[in-house]
């Protein structure tokens, strides 16, 4: 205010007041948004230039809609931090672990799994199966999202681990994998401690795209 003519003054009693000097407006020009300055339509990225854009958006069609489903796991008092390094008969011997087809969401989140529909537990786990088709041997991003902590194992090996406790985000992890030609395997692991309790993932290829011939079972 003093840069541009105003003063600061006292009063007799010592109080501060403004002296605050009027000037004409000066409007910049009207630009009518129905009539938007060009865009530049020659604007690419690499592939790891992509992987560096945070925000992104996967299509619906990149998203796993096929889950077997096994648990709750728990054991003695043990929180769902614990129980994340507990193995239990899905990641020890699959063919040993009770299964069931998982209910998926209904409308914008049909690919969520919705374990605090399902069960209604607290400091538990539970496990996501499914078998994914590729036609050849290709690399992809696996992209993931849960409610709490997620383990990922693709042919048996695990691929990715996250012990933490948040809200569903969706796609918020994201990672490489190698999918072998014809059928692979993908078990996941979910951590509940209270509150909301989901799973959703999808599989693009290295640019965020969706990969053509996947199925799943």
């Amino acid at each position: 205010m003093v840069k541009t003519g105003g003063k600061i003054r006292k009063d007799r009693d010592g109080k501060e007041y403004f002296l605050i000097p009027v000037k004409e407006p000066h409007p910049g020009n009207n630009i009518p948004c129905w009539k938007p300055d060009p865009t530049a339509d020659n604007i690419y990225f690499t592939a790891d230039e992509l992987q560096q854009i945070q925000i992104r958006i996967i299509p619906p069609s990149a998203h796993i809609t096929v889950w077997r489903v096994s648990g709750p796991y728990r054991k003695n008092s043990l929180n769902d931090s614990l129980l994340f390094s507990v193995p239990f008969d899905p990641e020890k011997d699959p063919t040993k672990a009770a299964w069931q087809k998982m209910p998926l969401g209904e409308g914008p989140g049909e690919w969520i799994a919705e374990l605090d529909r399902f069960f209604k537990e607290v400091n538990a786990v539970a496990y996501l199966g499914t078998e994914i088709y590729s036609p050849a041997e290709q690399q992809a991003m696996f992209y993931a999202g849960s409610d709490d902590g997620i383990k990922v194992w693709l042919n048996g090996a695990v691929v990715y681990e996250n012990n933490i406790k948040r809200e569903l985000n969706p796609d918020e992890d994201r990672f490489k994998i190698t999918l072998k030609e014809g059928w692979n395997t993908c078990l996941v692991k979910v951590t509940q401690g209270t509150g909301g309790w989901g799973m959703e993932a999808a599989i693009c290829d290295l640019s965020g795209k969706p990969l053509e011939g996947l199925q799943y079972r």
